[in-house]
């Protein structure tokens, strides 16, 4: 990833800049394709730009689930919303709100 972002940010190389922010909307596509399913586009992302030394913060979920994150007192539904893979992300989103119901919120016992 390095020599990836040395050769499409040359100016950055060359000036020696150290303080870069990528922000990077992973809106569950990718510009070579589909989101690989099972894959989770976000974790991918983390290690190439950790693997190549850089300071990796993530925000994932917007302000609008703060409140039902904070009631989830027994961490089990961020702990879905982070193992559930993109593909299924996709389906979800595709879907009403009795199939997310049932099939996403359905899996916290």
């Amino acid at each position: 990833m390095s020599q990836n972002l040395k050769v499409r940010s040359p100016s950055a190389t060359r000036e020696k800049l150290d303080n870069l922010c990528f922000i990077i909307n992973c809106n569950l596509q990718r510009l070579d394709g589909p989101v690989t399913g099972n894959g989770k586009i976000i974790n991918e992302l983390e290690g190439i730009f950790a693997g190549a030394g850089w300071n990796v913060i993530k925000v994932m979920w917007g302000g609008r689930w703060d409140e039902l994150l904070r009631k989830d007192t027994s961490g089990k539904l961020l702990q879905l919303m982070q193992e559930t893979v993109d593909g299924d992300y996709q389906t979800f989103k595709s879907k009403d709100g009795a199939y997310v119901r049932e099939h996403f919120f359905g899996k916290i016992s």
